[in-house]
């Protein structure tokens, strides 16, 4: 009698719940990727800061050094330098805290200097390395922000 003509047009439920989960998928997948890069660019910009926080700090350290008199450098151990400058004024460097004559050269709250070290076994030469690492202070663990910095300082001869 009735003749059944109906074309069947669109999609079943579960042709619909299959292409809902791998758009889910995909938007997992894709935002884990975005996630990662963030974190990774953070984690870059971090380092960049804490680099030119402690390039601040050796350069001053560097600067104070050449204005030292000749034969006026004492190391006392690895952390701190004396010397006489170039005006006659008596100059302290020291690790702890990172400081030029008790005024420190880098911001503690931002920065954790993690090692510090005046090699002066080639002072006899005139030849004082700096070297100090750093992190930042607001990471830690895997995602901790370490640099290096160091620095050779070649001594006035006069």
């Amino acid at each position: 009698m009735f003749k059944n003509n109906l074309k069947e047009k669109g999609f079943t439920l579960i042709e619909m719940l299959v292409v809902i989960a791998l758009f889910a998928g995909l938007a997992v997948l894709v935002g884990s990727m975005v996630g990662s890069s963030m974190k990774g660019t953070k984690k870059s910009e971090s380092v960049m800061k804490v680099r030119a926080e402690l390039e601040n700090a050796v350069s001053i350290l560097e600067r104070s050094l050449r204005e030292a008199k000749k034969d006026s450098v004492i190391c006392n151990g690895n952390s701190t330098v004396s010397f006489t400058d170039q005006n006659g004024f008596n100059v302290t460097l020291s690790c702890l805290p990172l400081s030029k004559n008790s005024v420190e050269l880098i911001n503690s709250s931002n920065i954790n200097l993690t090692a510090c070290n005046f090699d002066c076994t080639n002072l006899s030469k005139g030849v004082v390395v700096i070297t100090l690492t750093g992190s930042s202070a607001s990471s830690s663990g895997v995602e901790a922000d370490i640099a290096t910095v160091s620095a050779r300082v070649v001594l006035r001869n006069y």
